[in-house]
């Protein structure tokens, strides 16, 4: 399972992917416990691969902007997240993978737009934000 420090960077990549406006942000929303979970069960095998890219996107913002990725601000997180998806030099040297941020990406949609059954979309606040009425 992710620890701690694992979560927290976890919470600050999926709030950087979605930040909250007048919305609640992905941490808000449930997403990274939705994450949590599916990576608890159906998708135990991406385990490693997350634990090392949450590792990777650290390092990657301790070398390029001196702080935790966890401790950057919006812009800087960006920033960060921007290197890896064109993989540049030192973000590939510090072993991000641009395939992972477009699953943790995919992994967040999921669990914000998710029926709230499923661990994500805390309150049903995306479904309100679109519109959708449940009618059962």
């Amino acid at each position: 399972m992710l620890d701690d420090k694992q979560v927290r960077l976890l919470e600050a990549v999926a709030d950087t992917i979605i930040p909250p406006d007048d919305w609640p942000g992905a941490v808000k929303a449930g997403v990274c416990r939705f994450i949590v979970e599916l990576l608890g069960k159906e998708e135990q095998w991406r385990l490693p691969a997350y634990q090392e890219a949450l590792a990777a996107i650290d390092r990657c913002a301790l070398d390029a902007l001196g702080l935790s990725f966890a401790e950057l601000d919006g812009p800087g997180r960006t920033a960060i997240l921007k290197m890896v998806e064109n993989h540049e030099p030192s973000a590939v040297r510090a072993g991000t993978s641009a395939t992972w941020l477009s699953v943790v990406a995919r992994h967040c949609a999921e669990g914000y737009y998710a029926d709230p059954g499923n661990g994500g979309n805390e309150g049903a606040k995306s479904w309100e934000m679109i519109g959708y009425k449940v009618t059962a």
